[in-house]
């Protein structure tokens, strides 16, 4: 997670200052899964939330259904004790409906992570008031498309790592001196590169690395498990519940 934290709080600096005092914006957190796009998005919500009379983090993804987001984002807005059968019997227009009157003059913050095409984003867009009071809407997407969706859109890039980044930081964590013995290097190096520059692969492997026994036998095979799901993401959040990370200790140390 090297890096992240000085960056995240630059952008949340920068988020605020373009949102105060009573602009609209949408935020673009642009980056493969992995990149610590939606990592970053968290932290900025979870710090800024107290700032808004309500807020809602909804995940999207390619097989999402638009009438359970709706309800997820409602049930988040407001109180709805007593009237969720009520709302589940609406259909989508209503649901909109519903969402845009519950947001409409209040300062709000919504944040939709990774979304994956334009048309939900289209279809959401519509019930998100554009209203000239700080309200924010925050995207995770590994589509340009969807990032730069509009002119008005402001774009927010995590900081890249590539392989001359990676690798020396597996010699300081795994090797006397930070350098590790000639017979590694290769190894070492493809294992950097099977990464992806995705920073939260990065972090996986660490774990990985650390629990295996050290060997060049072990790391190669981990170095020619290049096409494994191992180096690859779909969830960042749900990523760092299983490597057992905190946003706050990411950030805030």
């Amino acid at each position: 997670m090297v890096g992240l934290s000085d960056h995240y709080s630059d952008l949340k600096d920068h988020v605020m200052r373009v949102i105060r005092p009573d602009d609209f914006g949408f935020f673009s957190f642009f980056g493969k899964p992995g990149t610590g796009r939606s990592l970053l998005a968290r932290g900025v919500y979870d710090d800024i939330q107290g700032s808004f009379d309500c807020s809602a983090w909804v995940r999207i993804g390619s097989t999402y259904q638009l009438k359970q987001l709706l309800l997820n984002i409602i049930s988040q807005i407001k109180e709805v004790d007593g009237h969720e059968l009520l709302l589940s019997s609406q259909g989508e227009e209503e649901l909109g409906e519903h969402l845009y009157t519950s947001l409409e003059g209040k300062r709000y913050m919504v944040a939709l992570d990774d979304v994956c095409d334009t048309d939900v984003l289209i279809r959401l867009r519509r019930w998100l008031p554009e209203q000239n009071n700080g309200s924010v809407v925050l995207l995770t997407t590994g589509l340009s498309e969807v990032a730069e969706f509009d002119e008005s859109f402001v774009l927010l890039m995590p900081p890249t790592i590539d392989e001359d980044f990676i690798w020396p930081f597996i010699q300081l964590c795994f090797f006397k001196d930070g350098i590790a013995p000639p017979e590694f290097e290769e190894i070492g190096r493809k294992i950097a590169r099977n990464c992806g520059c995705l920073r939260l692969v990065v972090a996986r492997i660490m774990l990985i690395l650390r629990r295996m026994k050290k060997g060049v036998e072990n790391w190669s095979r981990l170095a020619e498990a290049q096409h494994y799901r191992v180096y690859t993401m779909d969830d960042e959040l749900s990523e760092l519940q299983i490597l057992h990370i905190s946003i706050s200790v990411i950030f805030c140390g």
